[in-house]
């Protein structure tokens, strides 16, 4: 089905059949931002998928803006999901723009995109940028599985934990050639992980392939705070602040990370470890460590 360009006030349930859903032109950077498919009219996501059924959907060459998420009792009354919702079936999300999608506080999850229950997500060449949730930000694992290629994860909030993303409930996202740009926390005071670009607790999994976390900014782990497992090869984690500890990356004591051929420089925390903060398990020969620290241990703390 091809969507011609405008603004189309939708809010779309899919799922029920195998779906192709394409803008005009997805090679073509200036249609993606003409098409726009916005769900602010309603309280609820913008795109739903599995709620109906769990056949293949395939978004192209769209933008995803306005959504604020279904509201769900469990474990208890929350928002989630608010531009895309994927709760079972298999999802993949090609060349999109998904901006601008708020699922609010108290526990809301994936103000851009939320996978759930049997969801399994695949997106690639796609922008996730100005999205707001109380725990991930840009995309909240919290079921099934999530794959990402070449997408940038940009300008995207969290009053608590991964304002870019956020996996938990022994569930796993990789990445590969991505890009966690100027992602922040909002909490000031209190953080149950933080982690600016990344937030990984409860079993959950993060796989990191030739990728960069740059400028992204947490209570306590400016880039990632991982208290399960994070494994990170090639790429960069640079300028990234904490208001605490590990200017780069929290490890917690429930956590395990392993860094390999990782260059992590210019980062920053007010007290300690201003590249890392491990209180866990790290591991692995990375590059260059050049991290400041304003008080307390220097660069790496343990």
């Amino acid at each position: 089905m091809r969507i011609a360009p405008g603004l189309w006030t939708e809010n779309l349930e899919l799922g029920d059949k195998d779906l192709l859903l394409t803008g005009p032109a997805p090679g073509n950077p200036t249609m993606i931002v003409r098409t726009v498919v916005d769900g602010s009219a309603e309280m609820a996501p913008t795109v739903w998928i599995g709620r109906t059924g769990t056949l293949p959907v395939h978004l192209r060459g769209l933008t995803i803006q306005g959504g604020s998420g279904a509201l769900v009792s469990t474990p208890h009354w929350r928002r989630i999901g608010g531009g895309v919702l994927c709760e079972s079936g298999e999802l993949e999300i090609d060349r999109c723009r998904i901006v601008d999608n708020d699922t609010g506080g108290g526990s809301a999850a994936g103000g851009g995109i939320f996978v759930g229950e049997a969801g399994e997500l695949l997106l690639q060449a796609s922008t996730l940028a100005n999205n707001n949730a109380e725990r991930g930000g840009g995309i909240a694992v919290e079921g099934g599985s999530a794959v990402l290629r070449m997408v940038r994860i940009s300008g995207n909030t969290a009053p608590d934990d991964g304002a870019g993303a956020h996996v938990t409930d022994w569930r796993r996202l990789e990445a590969d050639q991505c890009s966690f740009e100027s992602n922040r926390t909002t909490a000031y005071v209190y953080s149950e992980l933080g982690g600016g670009a990344i937030s990984i607790d409860r079993g959950g999994e993060v796989s990191l392939d030739r990728s960069d976390l740059v400028g992204n900014r947490a209570l306590q782990g400016g880039a990632v705070a991982n208290a399960a497992s994070f494994e990170m090869r090639g790429g960069s984690i640079v300028g990234n602040e904490a208001n605490r500890y590990g200017g780069a990356l929290q490890v917690f004591a429930a956590g395990r990370a392993l860094l390999d051929g990782v260059v992590i420089a210019k980062n920053w925390a007010l007290w300690n470890g201003g590249a890392i903060q491990n209180d866990g398990e790290q591991r692995g020969s990375t590059g260059p460590i050049t991290s400041p620290v304003r008080a307390g241990p220097g660069a790496c703390r343990r």
